[in-house]
C-alpha cells in the first residue's frame, strides 16, 4: 500500500528575500578597523526585516545582520514523512547504478523548499533543481557501473516495502530506505523558527562593537519535531469555522 503526500496542508513558505533587501548594508554600518572573526551560540529571542536578536548563553544580546547568500541561512528539525505537502521538495543521495536501482539503503532524507535561481550561485543549483546530480567532475569520463548520485525532486509516495518514488526532473527514481531514516528539515526561511530555538552564527564584526554582527552563515535548530501526531510540538489540528462556533456554544 502506498502512503502517498497528498496531505491539503499548504507550506508556510516566509522568503527571506524580502528581509534581506530590507536589511541595511554592513558597509553603511561599519567603523573604521579591521574585521574580527566571531563564532556565536544562543537562543533566538526576536527577527525583524533583514535582523536577528540572539541572545548569548552569557545573557548579552546580539544583532546579527542576515548572510548576503540564501542558502547559508538553514532552520533544522527532526521531522516524519507526514510532514510533506504539496510544494516542498526532498533530497538524498545514495549509490545507484546505471539502471537507476539504488545499490544501499538511504539513511537521512532532506526536506527542502525551493529557491529562486536567482538566488543560488554555481553549485548551489543542484542543491534546489529537481533531477538525478552526478559528479560534475565526471562529466568527460566513462559512466561508472556504481556511483554516488544526488537526488533532489518531488516525493511521491512510500511503500509498504520502505521504496520512496521521488519524481526528480523527467525520472522517477526508486529508492530504498533504510529501517532507521532520519528525514530532516532544511529551510532557508524563519517560517517555523520560534523565540528559545538554538542559533548557531559564524560571521564578523567590527571593533569594539561585538553586539553587530555580519552572518556569512545561521543555522538555527530545534528539538521540536513535525509531522509526528504524538509529539505535543505537533501542528494543532485545523478546525473549521461551524466546529468553532459549536465549542464557543
Amino acid at each position: 500500500m502506498c502512503k502517498c503526500f497528498s496531505s491539503p496542508m499548504q507550506p508556510i513558505f516566509v522568503c527571506l528575500l524580502t528581509l534581506f533587501i530590507a536589511a541595511p548594508s554592513f558597509a553603511q554600518t561599519q567603523q573604521t578597523g579591521a574585521n574580527m572573526v566571531t563564532n556565536i551560540k544562543g537562543k533566538l529571542k526576536s527577527f525583524q526585516p533583514g535582523v536577528l536578536t540572539v541572545t548569548k548563553d552569557d545573557g548579552t544580546d546580539v544583532m546579527v545582520q542576515l548572510p548576503d547568500e540564501l542558502p547559508a541561512f538553514v532552520f533544522s528539525a527532526e521531522a516524519k514523512p507526514a510532514f510533506i505537502s504539496r510544494g516542498m521538495l526532498v533530497r538524498f543521495s545514495g549509490m545507484f547504478d546505471l539502471a537507476g536501482n539504488p545499490q544501499a539503503p538511504i539513511e537521512k532524507v532532506e526536506i527542502i523548499q525551493p529557491i529562486p535561481t536567482k538566488q543560488l550561485r554555481g553549485s548551489q543549483q543542484e542543491d534546489f533543481t529537481p533531477g538525478v546530480h552526478g559528479d560534475r567532475h565526471a562529466k568527460n569520463k566513462p559512466p561508472k557501473p556504481i556511483a554516488n548520485y544526488k537526488i533532489v525532486g518531488v516525493p511521491m509516495g512510500i511503500m509498504g516495502n520502505g521504496i520512496m518514488a521521488v519524481q526528480a526532473g523527467k525520472m522517477l527514481v526508486r529508492a530504498q530506505l533504510a529501517e532507521n531514516v532520519k528525514f530532516r528539515i532544511r529551510f532557508n526561511n524563519l517560517s517555523l523558527a520560534q523565540p528559545g530555538d538554538s542559533v548557531s552564527v559564524a560571521g564578523f564584526y567590527q571593533p569594539p562593537d561585538e553586539t553587530n554582527v555580519k552572518a556569512e552563515r545561521i543555522t538555527i535548530t530545534t528539538q521540536r519535531v513535525y509531522g509526528d501526531p504524538n509529539s505535543i510540538d505537533a501542528k494543532p489540528e485545523r478546525k473549521s469555522p461551524r466546529d468553532r462556533k459549536e465549542k464557543a456554544e
